[in-house]
């Protein structure tokens, strides 16, 4: 068996032919298009007869305490936009249904939901803080732009956020649930 990886437009998968794949799998990006049905129709596409496509957004908000705590924290110290009701983003696909949906407009049979917790662990606030710039554009705009001072209060601030989730000494278990989704063709 051979693997190969290869990046692609998921709007336009047309460098392959209908049919070309037992499977298909969107990691943590579907929610970032603003067409998802079209990118599932995409995947369909390639799908032979039978195969399957897995894939994973966030739940809702409030099942996912790492993400909301990064955004929360620097807009109680500088202005950060918040994103349109509609607009893609992190949890474009968590209401209820939503997921189950977009994969049945795009033709998919056989599909399952299912939310999985799957808690993040950091070894200090500082880790945190680092993988929150890291991941989330909006919050590394926002931080660049700030002064050490307001660096020092979004800090603060994130620390207050996550206390609840703190364990022994520095150490943070906190929040963080998939919807994982799988269709058939």
């Amino acid at each position: 068996m051979t693997l190969e990886l290869s990046e692609h437009d998921v709007h336009d998968l047309g460098i392959f032919t209908d049919g070309s794949f037992d499977a298909g799998t969107c990691s943590f990006a579907l929610m970032f298009s603003p067409e998802p049905v079209r990118v599932l129709r995409e995947v369909k596409r390639v799908l032979a007869p039978g195969g399957r496509a897995a894939l994973c957004v966030w739940d809702e908000p409030a099942r996912n305490a790492c993400f909301t705590t990064m955004f929360s924290a620097p807009r109680e110290v500088t202005p950060i936009p918040a994103p349109l009701p509609d607009a893609p983003g992190p949890f474009a696909l968590a209401a209820p249904g939503a997921l189950q949906r977009v994969l049945s407009e795009a033709g998919f049979r056989s599909i399952e939901v299912e939310s999985a917790a799957a808690p993040f662990e950091f070894e200090s606030l500082a880790e945190h803080f680092e993988m929150s710039c890291d991941m989330a554009a909006p919050v590394q705009r926002a931080v660049s732009a700030m002064s050490v001072a307001d660096v020092d209060r979004f800090s603060a601030r994130l620390a207050a956020a996550l206390a609840p989730y703190r364990l022994a000494a520095d150490r943070l278990r906190v929040p963080a649930t998939p919807l994982c989704a799988t269709g058939t063709v």
